[in-house]
This record gives C-alpha cells, structure tokens and sequence, in this order.
C-alpha cells in the first residue's frame, strides 16, 4: 500500500476504486453527497473573506437631545461640520425619544450644533472623532429664545505621538513640604508617572 493510500480520507476512499477511476455507479450515493457538501463549505469558507466588506474607517457621532429636566427633545436640528473645510455641513434630526445618529464621518474635529423651537441653540466645538470611533455626545437645551446661543468647548487630552518619553516638574513646594523618611530627595522622583523604584 503506497504513503496516498494510506492517507486517503474515508470519503475519498469511497469515490475512486483500487485503479483511482471514480465510480460511476454509485453517483447518488451518500458518501458522495458528503463528499460534495464538504467541497461547497470549504469554497465557501476561502470565498467568504473575499465578500467581506472592509474594515470600517468611518465614525458615527451620536447621543440623545433633552432639555434641563431631561425630558427628550424630538426633531432637533442637529448640524455637525468638520472644522477646517469649507463646505456642507451634515444635518440630521433627532427622532421621536430624542436620539440621534450620524455616519459614516471621517475622522477628525468637528463643530457642532443643535436648534429647536423654544430653545436656546447648542454649539459644541472641538469635538473629535477617531478612525472608526462611536462618539456619544448627549446634548442638553435649555429653555429660551434661539437668539441665545450657549457654546460648549471639548477640550480632548493631549496625547503625545511623536514620543515615548515622559516627563513631569518637581516642584520646589514638594520638596519642601513633603516628608521623606530617608532626607533622600531621590524619591520624590518615584512620584512621576512611569517612575518604579
């Protein structure tokens, strides 16, 4: 018995005869329509990946529109510009319980704002959005003519991309008043983020 015959699956096996010529009798059998439904789930699997869509780069920015007491605000107008690009702003309307939701935005920083009937408008700046970031942002309105306009800043941490490094002040108060049981000023830099003894 040769190494492919030994090997062989038993489904194989019951497609070809001892010469390897595949049976002509036995079309309908079971084994052959197992071995068939075996060969159509695995070009399905090496086909699936294919008609997968991409990966999503795109952000979606939403959150729910209430007034003071929390009671929801429907069909606010809710427009949300990217900073920095002259040209439409996107505008959606919050629906029946207040909700809202905007796809399929590139990321980056963006102004936003919100008016309603009998209320003050709403302007959010500096909002960011990331690569495919779901950003909640819940708005509050308050009551009063939509002369009025309450500006809302977001101010993001800072992260530093360029470089690991990190770096902190010590400040001569600390050294001061802090006490140090070994008058080692030393460890007053085991204080700093990153910083292990």
């Amino acid at each position: 018995m040769n190494n492919m015959q030994r090997f062989q699956l038993p489904f194989l096996r019951s497609l070809t005869d001892s010469r390897g010529a595949c049976r002509s009798s036995e079309r309908g059998s079971p084994s052959t329509k197992t071995a068939a439904r075996l060969l159509a789930l695995a070009l399905l699997l090496l086909i699936a990946p294919l008609l997968a869509g991409a990966q999503e780069l795109a952000a979606t920015l939403s959150g729910t529109v209430t007034d003071s007491t929390g009671a929801v605000i429907p069909n606010a107008s809710i427009s949300i510009a990217l900073n920095g690009v002259n040209g439409t702003a996107r505008v959606v309307l919050s629906d029946g319980s207040g909700g809202y939701a905007a796809t399929n935005l590139v990321a980056g920083t963006y102004s936003v704002s919100v008016t309603a009937p009998g209320f003050e408008t709403y302007k959010g700046k500096n909002i960011v959005l990331n690569v495919a970031e779901k950003h909640s942002l819940n708005i509050q309105l308050k009551a009063g003519a939509t002369s009025e306009t309450v500006v809302v800043e977001d101010n993001p941490v800072q992260v530093d991309t360029e470089s690991s490094a990190q770096a902190g002040t010590i400040s001569g108060v600390q050294v001061r008043e802090l006490e140090l049981s070994s008058r080692n000023f030393e460890q007053l830099v085991t204080l700093q983020p990153g910083v292990v003894n």
